[in-house]
């Protein structure tokens, strides 16, 4: 069906520059995401008489309008609303350029929505999980990755432009879902700021990050903090053998408690067994069976004389 056009109204919540709305059109499409009626509404623009058109190259004033064609593409809901565009897109003819689309500021070349609406949607998956944004809107969930993608670059720019000039990083894991799903995430030190994130904690996830990085990026490296993992060490002795490892103290001291305080404490509670003999092995291995835990902590907490060892 057809209604009469609100100008005022949509001057209020309409502002396409260089175009005016011709008709609106409103169809009903099926259920929103809470199972209501969703009704469209379809605006027709035509260009405003006088508007100079551009070249998208350029920016140049162009007058020779090679042809129009028509898209249909998405803006802003209004009100319950979901508002589509039938905008005439003309091709110019650019005397430098040669043939090309005509600028318009508020529609980028390839999509198939409005920047503003593009920009809300970024702005929401911020805080809220992209499935959800997607089913808000009704997109595809690549859409709305897409969107976020190209938000976070403009914001701060591309992932290979933060892998120059690093000096000292940090390398961990990190758990993305239940059923030992982890991924890999790398940080530079001196910027505090995440440069590289990979899906496993195997030296695959690393190899990734050293490739990208090429011989002489990484040839620059000077220290890397990095936990006990054996396929993180593996991998950053293959590309990175100049640069320091620093171990961080959590996992020194838990592989110490492992390894070295077992081992030790394995071993003294066998010596004790064969030096006793068979009849008083029970008793002479149970002092030291029991204290694992005792060992690692620290000799200032021990406050009562049952948690001390004694002969």
């Amino acid at each position: 069906m057809t209604e009469p056009v609100s100008r005022d109204l949509l001057g209020v919540l309409g502002d396409w520059e260089g175009f005016e709305v011709a008709q609106i059109t409103t169809e009903a499409v099926g259920e929103d995401v809470f199972g209501a009626p969703a009704p469209r509404l379809v605006l027709v623009l035509r260009p405003k008489a006088g508007h100079a058109k551009r070249c998208s190259q350029c920016g140049a004033v162009v007058e020779k309008v090679h042809d129009v064609s028509e898209r249909r593409v998405r803006d802003l809901p209004l009100g319950e609303w979901d508002t589509w565009l039938v905008v005439p897109r003309a091709r110019v003819q650019c005397p430098a350029c040669g043939p090309t689309v005509e600028a318009v500021p508020w529609l980028d070349r390839y999509q198939r929505m409005t920047t503003r609406l593009a920009e809300t949607i970024a702005r929401l998956a911020q805080v809220l999980p992209i499935k959800q944004v997607a089913a808000w809107f009704g997109v595809g969930w690549d859409t709305v990755k897409q969107i976020d993608r190209r938000a976070l670059v403009a914001q701060l720019g591309a992932p290979e432009d933060h892998l120059d000039g690093l000096r000292r990083i940090a390398i961990d894991e990190f758990a993305i879902r239940r059923g030992q799903q982890y991924a890999t995430v790398v940080l530079d030190l001196d910027r505090k700021r995440v440069v590289w994130i990979a899906r496993g904690r195997d030296q695959a996830a690393l190899h990734g990050l050293f490739a990208a990085l090429g011989p002489a990026r990484c040839g620059a490296l000077e220290a890397i903090a990095v936990d006990m993992w054996k396929p993180y060490a593996a991998e950053i002795r293959a590309h990175c053998p100049q640069a320091a490892v620093v171990y961080d103290r959590f996992h020194i001291v838990a592989t110490y408690g492992r390894d070295v305080v077992d081992r030790v404490r394995v071993d003294e509670t066998n010596r004790l067994a064969k030096a006793a003999g068979p009849g008083a092995v029970r008793d002479a291995r149970r002092v030291i069976k029991g204290a694992r835990w005792l060992l690692l902590r620290n000799k200032e907490t021990l406050s009562t004389p049952a948690e001390r060892v004694r002969r």
